[in-house]
């Protein structure tokens, strides 16, 4: 329990972000520009896009558009942070792509509400399922009208591949617009995970509230003020051992940055549902109780997506490592005994963990690299002349 507190204290005690991802971008000498999504349940979001690259002056040319999705407790910063050498989104730039980045409700780029403020306990009740029901459609639907394609590239991260995960398996038409997929260690099934994080979540929930995944969830100010104060690096360095597991490659540099970009905000609902994949070993629904889920599902128990559903139009590439202290090699198996269609690659290092897919800068050579090699090798996929977007 002392950990689960720890950990929510450190959440809501790092956030030193500076800048908003667009003025990263400028920073980083790229366009940049911003944009603002409703989803059909009344959260805004802002998309951000580097719209061409500098070096291969290509504003006028014709570009292929991908989106990526950030991970747990994350936003559209993560992808920025190890700088313009590195990080994806600009790699992605430099090799033609006009790149789109998402947020999803909750995080620091998903803070507002046509009804609610986050100050409002209805405004944090929401998981995973309602990111991927909802927010994913939004922003891809909002990227290809603004883009005019009918096709793009996905690329996600931890929760954003659970999110895609959710959103085909309840939105089974948006496979069709999907030219090649992307999931860099997403979480699906967890009953053989590492990480202690999602047990002790499961310990703590029955004194956690619909709310922000915060320390307010369990702990009082004199605590929070006292890892804010005093503990910040100890706070630091066991929230990033929890959420990502330890790490050899992450850089001391990078280390207190991650922290300020990985803790935007989550629900506490969003762990709780976690929590429970961890003891069922289903990847399904969230359960509100027998007598709740009864009403919502007809059945007491939730039920599980229908990963049948998974099919996306273009080749479907998973990255996983072995060491993945949230993905284990056994939840990965499961996950591919049931989307027949992934093309599993695997990290061809040791000890590569969680958090290394977007922090470490050796993720350029040993990922990025082959991702921008897969997806031109995508065929383009051909769409009924009628087809259109809603």
């Amino acid at each position: 329990m002392l950990a689960v507190l720890v950990f929510l204290l450190a959440l809501e005690g790092l956030h030193f972000a500076t800048s908003d991802t667009l003025e990263t971008i400028n920073l980083h000498n790229y366009p940049g520009e911003k944009y603002y999504v409703e989803t059909p349940d009344g959260y805004i979001l802002t998309l951000f896009r580097i719209p061409y690259s500098p070096s291969l002056r290509n504003e006028h040319l014709p570009k292929k558009v991908v989106f990526l999705q950030h991970g747990l407790i994350g936003s559209s910063d993560s992808w920025l942070l190890t700088g313009p050498q590195y990080a994806l989104p600009y790699v992605l730039s430099n090799s033609g792509y006009d790149v789109w980045l998402g947020n999803s409700r909750g995080n620091l780029y998903g803070r507002k509400h046509t009804k609610f403020s986050p100050k409002n306990e209805e405004f944090w009740k929401f998981t995973f399922h309602e990111m991927g029901l909802y927010d994913l459609p939004a922003q891809i639907d909002y990227v290809l009208k603004i883009t005019r394609q009918e096709e793009l590239y996905f690329v996600a991260h931890s929760v954003g591949g659970t999110e895609f995960l959710v959103m085909l398996s309840e939105h089974p038409q948006y496979n069709k617009f999907f030219r090649s997929v992307h999931l860099l260690a997403p979480l699906h099934f967890c009953k053989h995970i590492k990480s202690k994080l999602w047990s002790m979540v499961a310990k703590a929930s029955p004194l956690m509230r619909d709310e922000q995944y915060s320390a307010s969830s369990l702990t009082s100010s004199a605590m929070n003020m006292l890892c804010k104060l005093a503990l910040s690096s100890l706070c630091q360095n066991i929230m990033l051992d929890l959420i990502g597991g330890n790490s050899s490659y992450i850089s001391d540099d990078i280390r207190p940055r991650i922290a300020s970009v990985e803790s935007m905000g989550v629900s506490t609902r969003l762990m709780k549902h976690f929590a429970q994949l961890y003891e069922s070993d289903h990847f399904a629904k969230y359960s509100y109780g027998n007598e709740e889920n009864i009403k919502r599902y007809g059945h007491d128990t939730p039920p599980d997506y229908i990963l049948r559903n998974v099919k996306p139009a273009g080749l479907f590439y998973v990255y996983h490592s072995e060491t993945d202290d949230l993905v284990s090699n056994t939840d990965m198996n499961h996950l591919t005994n049931a989307v027949l269609n992934i093309l599993l690659r695997r990290v061809p290092v040791a000890n590569w963990n969680h958090l290394d897919f977007v922090f470490a800068r050796e993720a350029e050579k040993l990922i990025y690299r082959q991702i921008v090699t897969n997806m031109a090798l995508s065929p383009s996929i051909p769409l009924p002349k009628n087809t259109t977007i809603s």
